[in-house]
């Protein structure tokens, strides 16, 4: 007698989303939401997710009053936090080139007829980016209303029938029990104050034998141990715990996962996270030390941001 394949709970979620709409309600979400209202219906010439940038449309698409309505769009948008994307010849250098992440992960991924989970997905450029090796499904979520929005913008014209995203956060993920074949959860875990309660939850929602990509800041030590900020880590105020690989196996081992592997681990530079014309705001620059550059400590004295990413399987 065959099991059928679990299916999520749409009811569940719906009533998630009604809880959650309250937020897109106040004045200043609501003014996110007004830059979509008068976007140009325009199907695009061609689309690329296989290259650095993602790119929808093409210049030639457009008039000059279409892209004067989606220019304005998209400024009223910023800050733009991952990238980079070119959408109809305007080219959109966020602050992370998020291109170099995905290329250290690429190779190591196969998600041809797959269904994914991006955690904290932002823009969706991630999400985009998987779309070159034929998924079944993509689903991000991600609690934030502007990258939400940043979002729907950028599929209003892509219009991609298997990408989904739900503006939740990992803690709302009930509704999808045992449901994903892979997930990603890139760049969450040090916001959060538990770092086993997002891994629980990630579990409980992915398939057994499915597999996890986890990215996370870390620290070079073989030691099983792991930072934990008193105030700001590079001027960032939500940073709880950055693990060691070490540590961050035995997180992995405690949370229902196996066969841990180490796909990366790299200094963050400047190359990667940058002040750009997209991002008004403070970066990386700024979260290091002028004075001790050259042996790459945060402002506040602490070892410069690096980044691990590790390959897990959920234990059968």
């Amino acid at each position: 007698m065959s099991l059928k394949p679990p299916t999520p709970d749409f009811d569940a979620l719906k009533k998630i989303l009604d809880i959650k709409s309250d937020i897109f309600d106040k004045p200043n979400i609501a003014k996110l939401k007004k830059s979509l209202e008068n976007l140009p219906s325009i199907s695009p010439s061609k689309t690329s997710f296989t290259t650095n940038e993602v790119s929808i449309g093409s210049q030639a698409d457009l008039n000059e009053n279409q892209k004067t309505k989606i220019r304005l769009a998209l400024e009223n948008l910023k800050p733009w936090r991952k990238g980079p994307f070119n959408l109809f010849g305007i080219e959109i250098d966020a602050e992370w080139d998020a291109a170099l992440k995905w290329d250290r992960l690429e190779k190591h991924l196969n998600l041809k007829h797959k269904k994914i989970l991006d955690i904290g997905c932002n823009n969706g450029y991630y999400m985009f980016r998987m779309l070159a090796q034929n998924p079944e499904l993509v689903i991000g979520i991600d609690p934030f209303p502007r990258v939400y929005y940043q979002f729907l913008l950028l599929q209003h014209f892509a219009k991609i029938p298997n990408l989904e995203f739900y503006p939740i956060g990992f803690e709302d993920l009930t509704p999808f029990p045992k449901y994903f074949d892979t997930v990603f959860c890139m760049g969450i875990i040090y916001h959060h104050r538990s770092p086993f309660e997002v891994l629980k939850m990630t579990e409980q929602c992915m398939k057994k034998g499915g597999e996890l990509i986890l990215e996370t800041l870390c620290i070079d030590s073989p030691e099983d141990v792991a930072l934990c900020p008193r105030d700001r880590y590079a001027d960032m105020r939500n940073v709880y715990f950055i693990p060691s690989f070490s540590c961050l196996k035995n997180w992995l081992l405690r949370s229902g996962f196996e066969n841990i592997e180490k796909i990366s681990q790299d200094i963050t530079t400047s190359a990667e996270q940058r002040k750009t014309a997209w991002n008004n705001y403070d970066s990386l620059k700024n979260g290091l030390s002028e004075i001790h550059q050259s042996s790459q400590t945060t402002i506040e004295g602490y070892p410069a941001p690096e980044r691990i990413c590790v390959k897990a399987t959920c234990r059968l």
